[in-house]
């Protein structure tokens, strides 16, 4: 059993992805079931997602928040 990657920082995006982990909420849910070898894989895909999350955040925070430009004014 792999030590829980959480950070005590949990809170979800739109897309269900845990901003503290990087974990899906299915990922956080199945993570005391699974054996070593998912618990790694599931590390693995939090990890390239928080170095996506910060990529895109340099370009566009914004997107933190769940679309480009969500804090620009529309005139509707």
């Amino acid at each position: 059993m792999l030590p829980s990657p959480c950070t005590r920082i949990c809170c979800l995006d739109i897309q269900d992805i845990c901003l503290g982990c990087g974990r899906s909420l299915d990922e956080i849910k199945a993570w005391s079931n699974a054996d070593e070898q998912r618990q790694q894989q599931i590390l693995d895909s939090a990890s390239l997602r928080q170095q996506q999350r910060k990529q895109q955040l340099r370009h566009d925070p914004a997107s933190l928040f769940g679309s480009p430009g969500l804090n620009a004014r529309s005139d509707d």
